[in-house]
């Protein structure tokens, strides 16, 4: 009798969960926390596993979804912007603890968090965003300057680049033996291609006035800043409104002078890192709507 219970009992779960877990896997990591169709097994009313090949679909989805590695499921939207806003808000956790032998670390550590802990866990966990946002704030820094390598400022830049290029092709290029390939001729190809070349062979970029290099150096650093914040925020208007101060931080920096030098422009990309660092964690993730806290319920009661 125990095993007959024990049999019911996992076919009551089996209908229960498996509609659920194939419809989100047929949408794939990056549809969010629930499939835009419930299934109808998810109303808890009826099971429908009785359909011809539904359990074998369902168990292969269970299958795959097993399957799947850790660090490409991390780049999903959700997952990412969890991780990107836990690092931000765990960094003061990493600096030495005490009263006055500690000031200074702590002082330093919270002035380099833009640099070493916004950059490298956007490059590990949000690649693509982050490879757009290098690009950006590139030419930014390159309009700023009036060099395409300026080594105050793109050096970080290129370091950045490097590392999100390393985690896209770490997540997304399938076979260890061309990962490597991979990794061997394009991380050491970058630096010569964005730094050494340019400052060797290529002229600066057009020239502009006092006001149209103020308005390009802003917009592009908003752009980038955008690019930046959206990884960890699904809050379009907010991250939108702050990702135009952070191009008005970079215009007032630049503010209708000409090719300023290469630590000018690493002032604009650090005033324009440092806030995405500040009003990221601020950003507070959407509430749920009533129907999911509805569904959630019925969870909850089930």
């Amino acid at each position: 009798m125990r095993y007959v219970l024990t049999a019911v009992r996992q076919r009551e779960i089996l209908d229960e969960e498996l509609p659920l877990l194939t419809a989100l896997h047929r949408e794939g990591p990056t549809s969010g926390n629930r499939p835009r169709e419930i299934p109808r097994a998810q109303s808890f009313l009826e099971p429908d596993l009785d359909a011809p090949g539904a359990l074998k679909k369902g168990f292969d989805a269970l299958g795959e979804v097993a399957a799947e590695r850790v660090d490409r499921l991390l780049t999903a939207p959700d997952p990412c912007r969890a991780v990107v806003r836990t690092g931000l808000i765990a960094w003061p956790a990493l600096q030495p603890s005490g009263r006055f032998a500690a000031r200074l670390p702590r002082a330093v550590l919270s002035a380099l968090k833009p640099l070493l802990c916004l950059l490298p866990v956007v490059a590990l966990f949000a690649p693509v965003p982050a490879l757009v946002a290098a690009a950006l704030m590139w030419t930014g820094v390159a309009f700023s300057t009036g060099h395409w390598s300026s080594l105050p400022g793109h050096v970080p830049l290129c370091l950045f680049a490097m590392a999100a290029l390393a985690a896209l092709i770490r997540s997304r290029v399938p076979g260890r033996p061309l990962r490597v390939v991979l990794l061997l001729v394009l991380l050491p190809a970058l630096p010569v291609v964005g730094l050494w070349l340019p400052r060797a062979h290529l002229p600066g970029p057009p020239g502009a006035d006092g006001w149209e290099r103020t308005l390009l150096v802003g917009a592009l650093f908003a752009l980038a800043a955008a690019a930046l914040l959206f990884t960890g925020s699904e809050r379009w208007g907010p991250a939108l409104g702050s990702a135009l101060f952070a191009g008005a931080l970079a215009g007032l920096v630049q503010f209708q002078r000409g090719p300023l030098g290469g630590w000018w422009g690493a002032l604009i990309l650090y005033v324009v890192l440092l806030w995405v660092t500040v009003i990221l964690p601020r950003l507070h993730p959407k509430p749920e709507s009533g129907a999911t806290q509805r569904r959630s319920a019925k969870a909850r009661i089930v």
